[in-house]
């Protein structure tokens, strides 16, 4: 899902305007990150805990040419999903569309043109699907 997509299943959820809710979905992310980046560690009940952690020194090689090289020491985002997660993902309503394993069923479901529900709450299309799902750059 993204972020704007985001936006405007939360807004017409609670009636606020889209702006309203881009600024809080805006300071939610800048507030969690300053948490993350200042505390080290972002724990959010149903979804998980994100962790600073630091990666030490390691040799690598260039996978092209295979030139042997270090790689530095440096810091990287570990998640862990909470148990929550990890259950409704391996759920067997998960085996459908997101839109069931999230509860969401009816409300994140899009209608198409055509008035069928398209699934995973993507517009329906007519046209043959690209290989890979990739759609065509055009």
């Amino acid at each position: 899902m993204s972020k704007s997509r985001l936006i405007a299943q939360v807004a017409k959820d609670t009636g606020l305007s889209k702006a309203a809710v881009g600024k809080i979905i805006d300071r939610f992310i800048d507030r969690a990150l300053g948490g993350l980046l200042g505390e080290g560690r972002l724990q959010i009940g149903k979804l998980g805990v994100f962790r600073v952690a630091q990666r030490a020194e390691r040799d690598g090689h260039n996978p092209r040419t295979g030139q042997k090289l270090t790689i530095g020491a440096h810091q990287t985002i570990h998640y862990r999903p909470s148990h929550f997660l990890r259950n409704r993902v391996n759920s067997p309503e998960a085996a459908g569309d997101g839109a069931q394993a999230s509860g969401l069923a009816g409300a994140d479901a899009e209608e198409a043109p055509d008035g069928k529900r398209a699934a995973g709450g993507k517009e329906a299309s007519g046209g043959k699907a690209s290989p890979g799902g990739k759609a065509p750059r055009g």
